[in-house]
């Protein structure tokens, strides 16, 4: 090998600094990118979740059903169904609901307890669930965000709220 010239050992050294003041910004936006792929698939997750949940729930025949304290169980099953990998314990509430006019939760609504699904509160009982009327369920997810310096800017979590509704069959 020869020797390199004054000028090709400025361009080599001139090159390492541009690559060095930029790799913490390109790292950072990589992070940035995979930090929301998780956050979307996590919101996707959740409103698939909400939507089989809202289903189960509408079509299950309440004249016939009642056995007490099973009556939002087939809307629970369908949570941990289809949510289970994302991780249960993230789950801070799930609300099925009598939806309002404008798409909100009424007072008519019960609380089921995301580790198991029994009903920790409410007055949504078989008695308002008629059918041609509506069934809601709100799940309220936090997901994690691991990724430290994106963390800062977000918190320690995102929390997804999704509601979806279907008309009792």
């Amino acid at each position: 090998m020869g020797k390199q010239s004054g000028m090709q050992r400025w361009a080599d050294g001139q090159s390492m600094v541009e690559f060095a003041l930029l790799l913490p910004l390109v790292i950072l936006l990589a992070m940035g990118i995979f930090a929301f792929a998780l956050i979307f698939n996590a919101q996707i997750t959740v409103a698939n979740a909400a939507a089989a949940a809202a289903r189960a729930g509408s079509v299950v025949n309440y004249s016939d059903y009642h056995v007490s304290g099973h009556e939002n169980q087939n809307i629970y099953d369908a949570v941990v169904t289809n949510m289970s990998w994302l991780g249960m314990g993230r789950i801070q509430s799930i609300t099925v609901y009598q939806p309002t006019s404008t798409g909100g939760v009424s007072s008519r609504n019960d609380q089921l307890n995301p580790a198991n699904g029994s009903l920790s509160g409410g007055n949504y009982t078989n008695a308002y669930r008629l059918t041609n009327s509506s069934l809601g369920v709100e799940i309220v997810y936090h997901e994690p965000v691991w990724i430290p310096i994106i963390n800062l800017i977000t918190g320690d979590h995102i929390e997804i709220r999704v509601r979806e509704s279907r008309r009792i069959e």
